[in-house]
Order: structure tokens, then sequence, then C-alpha cells
């Protein structure tokens, strides 16, 4: 059985992934897993390319993160066609089929780590988000709990600048910023490779 996973593999995040999907396979007779993604976190055309071909080897199962959960979709419905079972993960598939998908709740999740952030600065300060890539699901709803006037009043924005999820964006985008806004209280970052490079600054 193949299962293919679709993003970018240096996160520490996609990293840890990937170890937990080895253990699993590992668990289970006859499990061959291949691991593939694109150089480029919001790369559609290159995530693109190498699903069709993935889907031209015929893999019994494809475990799907998608770049952009809405151009992906296509790509998703080519599986389909295929029979080619299709289990979704991490960014939610606006339409094709798909047997489960598993994920979190960014919503509640971006709240709650905003609430704790506030609270140590004593609810007042400047506030920096570090956006994920915009074609991302995830990264819309952490971003819209960060955002929303209700959610986090008497809190200044300076900025939010989209960093893509790479670790050599968020360095830049970070020393851009403090140069503009040199005094900031609280990073809010879309993942934990951008906030370890923004707390080197």
């Amino acid at each position: 059985m193949g299962c293919f996973l679709g993003e970018e593999h240096r996160q520490p995040f996609w990293k840890a992934c990937w170890v937990g999907a080895q253990k699993a396979a590992a668990e289970v007779k006859g499990i061959k897993l291949t691991y593939t993604s694109p150089t480029k976190a919001d790369n559609i055309d290159e995530q693109t390319r190498m699903m069709e071909d993935i889907i031209l080897q015929r893999p019994q199962g494809i475990v799907f993160v998608p770049v952009d959960y809405v151009a992906l979709v296509p790509t998703v419905e080519k599986m389909n066609k295929a029979n080619i079972p299709v289990f979704n993960y991490c960014n939610e598939m606006a339409g094709g089929k798909y047997h489960i998908y598993v994920g979190c709740d960014d919503e509640t999740l971006a709240y709650e780590i905003a609430t704790y952030a506030f609270k140590a600065v004593g609810n007042k300060g400047k506030v920096i988000i570090q956006d994920g890539v915009p074609g991302a699901i995830t990264a819309q709803n952490r971003k819209k709990d960060l955002t929303g006037p209700s959610k986090i009043p008497g809190h200044g924005t300076p900025d939010d600048p989209a960093c893509e999820l790479q670790s050599i964006d968020a360095m830049q985008v970070m020393e851009n910023l403090l140069q503009r806004f040199p005094k900031v209280d609280v990073v809010l970052a879309a993942n934990d490779e951008q906030a370890l490079d923004a707390s080197r600054h």
C-alpha cells in the first residue's frame, strides 16, 4: 500500500507527522509508505504535477494535505476517478470525495494561544501576526480568530504579513517589521518554525 503526504516536510510539524506515519505503518504488516512534498509550501502547480504522477502509480491509498484546499479539488477528483482512496489531513478539502478528514479546530486553537499570550503581557500591547499560506484553510481559520475585533479588543496590530510557513520568510519579515515597529509586545506565528525564528530577533 502506498501512502503519500503532500506538504512541505522540512517543517518540524511535518517531520513529526512522518515519524507518526512510519510508526503506524510498522504496526501493520504489508504497508509501504512513500512521502512526497512540494519544495515550497504554497506551490499549487508543483503539487498538482506531483499528485498526477502519483495517481499514475496507482497506490492503494493517499493521505493528502492540499497546499490549497480549493485549487487542488480537481486533483482529488482525479484520485476519485482512479478509485484511489483519499484520506484528507490537516487542510480540509472544499470538494472531491475523501474517506475521512483529520485535523484540528484551528479557530479555537488560535483563540486559546492568543488569549494566553495576551494575558502574559497584561492584556495590552502591540501585536504582530506572522500569517500562513493564504490558500490553506488552516491559516485562514487561525487568522480569523486572531483578527476579529471582538476577539482581541484593545490590541493594536501593526501588520499581518504572510510568511508562507517558510523559515527564511519569517526571519526576513520579522527583521523588516522590527525596523518599522521597534516596540512589539506579542508575535503570533502560524507555525512552530516561524515562532522560533521570530524569537531569535
